[in-house]
């Protein structure tokens, strides 16, 4: 049945060229079987509104100022998110990080496909990161069904303050996280989602998170970036650290856009 998919990216400091590459994929590759609507969120004062404003897309995109208190951290990175989850009015709602490319045909009908029974969200997982939840999808990348991630009151902050402030989790926790009881982890961005989502009576489908160099990996072996495979099939890549990376001149950043578009040629997209 055709839906409305609402994509929402945080733009914040150094995202503008990453966007643009962004929807551009997402553009090249989703079906016609879902209405696209893209939701571009300003959070910080330094991006060029008027470059984001003048991307070219094939499907609708509203421009929103949530810059707020914090930005330029993970605090920043959940107020952010926050902020875009009141813009989404439709069945199903995204979230991508900026510096993300999509690289599979029809990704939108295979996300979208694995919410059967109690699923509220499909999302990519953190992979082999120890000090992280398991088995969970992130905000990093995911789809989900924007009225449950509602009534559920889901928040997207933080609780740990930096990427070394680690806290240690209690019994229901331990199980929400696929966790030990007293492991210590980051409670980062979208830490609820697991927690709040299955202790609705929801769960989650993960999205496998494959390092540079596993044996897995498809996309490229030579550029320490990750990807995400549904099912076996390659449908994005993520190259982090956007903030820290000109999009023109960064040695990784081109080799990674250069890897973005032999795929996206290769398979005729």
């Amino acid at each position: 049945m055709r839906s409305k998919i609402q994509i929402a990216v945080a733009c914040g400091f150094n995202s503008e060229k990453y966007t643009e590459l962004l929807l551009s994929t997402i553009d090249r590759t989703s079906s016609c079987e879902n209405e696209i609507e893209y939701i571009l969120g300003i959070s910080d004062k330094d991006v060029d509104k008027n470059y984001i404003s003048n991307i070219h897309t094939k499907y609708p995109c509203k421009i929103i100022d949530i810059i707020g208190k914090h930005t330029r951290s993970s605090r920043g990175h959940g107020e952010a998110l926050d902020k875009l989850f009141k813009y989404f009015d439709s069945d199903y709602g995204m979230f991508m990080d900026c510096d993300t490319a999509i690289l599979a045909k029809n990704w939108d009908v295979k996300m979208k496909n694995h919410f059967v029974n109690n699923i509220a969200i499909v999302g990519c997982e953190y992979g082999g990161k120890a000090n992280k939840y398991k088995n969970f999808p992130n905000a990093y990348f995911c789809m989900f069904k924007t009225d449950i991630l509602r009534k559920i009151n889901i928040s997207f902050m933080p609780i740990s303050r930096s990427h070394r402030d680690r806290i240690k989790i209690n019994d229901e926790q331990a199980n929400a996280f696929c966790r030990s009881k007293g492991d210590s982890i980051i409670m980062d961005t979208g830490w609820e989602l697991p927690y709040k989502i299955k202790k609705n009576g929801y769960e989650g489908c993960c999205i496998s998170t494959i390092e540079c160099g596993s044996e897995r990996s498809i996309f490229v072996k030579n550029i320490a970036v990750t990807e995400y495979q549904l099912d076996g099939e390659l449908i994005a890549t993520h190259i982090g650290r956007a903030t820290s990376r000109n999009f023109m001149t960064d040695p990784m950043a081109i080799k990674w856009r250069m890897a973005v578009e032999n795929r996206l040629k290769q398979c005729k997209l």
